[in-house]
């Protein structure tokens, strides 16, 4: 019986000292993972840190965690080898990197960019209707690369921009250029909504202007069928008959009234028509200006008195026409014998007409009527 109990002390003792290595070894590789793990701090791209970010390592192990109100993270209690790190969080670029853990805790610091970060975008719409304006283009200055408004209205700068103070530049037929200045911040998105008003448009009534046979005043009208500010000017030719005032001016909502004048003393038949010329800031015009001169032959002559003296027996007595057309002219000649005229008629246009006066002093008492 003793010798029973002595060799199950012994075979005790024995299995004691076997099973402590095992228990050591078992110890030692606990310590060893604790020791290991990845730490870091996620930050934005001007240095803010942000909290509740997802991190997640995947490798020889898989685990995520989530990132502190000082955006510090870490994943503990971890194997050695070479770990694939992602970090996300709503509004940001999900960030993928790699880390390699060997005999200490590795260090991942992760910088999160905005989904938008550097970027300006936004929307155009009209001024007046706030309707939404496809097909603006749009150019930044400082020069990047321009875009263009979609059906929408809607546009973007998508490639991220340089920190800096842009202008952002629209244009679209039938409007004003429009401008924004904006402030490209650094992981920031922008935001830029742009207004267009439609720029002034020339109206001008009438086309043509006709003043007849008669008529000496017309007024021309210079409306504005855009918006904004009309800025106009009239070009007149060099023709002396013709009057404009104003000459310049600016129309907005209200038309504007030119006054035209002709001046038809001395004018011929058929004189040619006149153009003005309007330039503006909302399109050119030339309106064409038509008048109709009947004949009026008006009768001159030189001399309202003809003196022979006591000798001269011959003198010229000289008919025009002031006027225009034809003048028609007759001498009626009293029936004294010792006076003769010659031509007695005749047409006189632009050359003037020479009439031979004659007298005969033979047989004349003195002083005679």
């Amino acid at each position: 019986m003793m010798k029973s109990i002595l060799r199950f002390e012994v075979l005790q003792l024995q299995f004691r000292f076997f099973l402590l290595p095992v228990l050591l070894l078992i110890f030692s590789c606990g310590e060893d993972k604790l020791e290991l793990g990845i730490e870091g701090k996620v930050l934005g791209e001007s240095g803010q840190p942000i909290p509740a970010a997802i991190v997640k390592i995947d490798g020889p192990e898989s685990q995520s965690v989530v990132t502190d109100t000082d955006g510090r993270f870490f994943v503990g209690d971890i194997l050695a080898g070479t770990y694939q790190i992602s970090v996300s969080k709503a509004g940001y670029k999900i960030y993928s990197g790699n880390v390699r853990v060997l005999e200490k805790i590795a260090t991942a610091d992760v910088v999160l960019e905005k989904e938008d970060s550097q970027t300006v975008s936004g929307v155009v719409r009209d001024q007046q209707t706030n309707q939404l304006m496809p097909n603006v283009q749009l150019t930044t200055n400082p020069v990047t690369y321009s875009v263009t408004s979609d059906d929408q209205g809607a546009y973007k700068f998508g490639q991220k921009m340089k920190p800096a103070t842009y202008t952002i530049m629209a244009k679209a037929e039938g409007y004003e250029p429009a401008a924004i200045t904006v402030e490209v911040v650094l992981g920031e998105p922008t935001r830029a909504d742009i207004s267009m008003g439609v720029k002034p448009v020339l109206y001008v009534q009438p086309d043509v202007i006709q003043f007849g046979n008669t008529a000496t005043s017309k007024v021309l009208t210079i409306q504005n069928r855009g918006t904004g500010q009309l800025i106009w000017s009239i070009g007149v030719p060099t023709e002396d008959w013709l009057q404009v005032t104003p000459l310049k001016g600016i129309t907005r909502e209200v038309g504007s009234s030119i006054n035209i004048t002709v001046n038809r003393e001395g004018l011929k038949p058929n004189p040619p028509s006149a153009t003005l010329t309007i330039t503006s800031n909302g399109g050119n015009r030339e309106i064409r200006v038509t008048l109709q001169v009947d004949p009026k032959p008006v009768l001159y002559v030189e001399a309202e008195t003809m003196d022979f003296g006591n000798q001269t027996t011959n003198k010229v007595l000289t008919i025009q026409n002031r006027g225009t057309g034809q003048l028609d002219w007759s001498i009626e000649v009293p029936k004294e014998d010792w006076l003769q005229v010659t031509p007695l008629k005749g047409i006189t246009q632009e050359v003037s007409s020479s009439i031979n006066i004659t007298v005969n002093r033979e047989g004349l008492k003195p002083n005679p009527p």
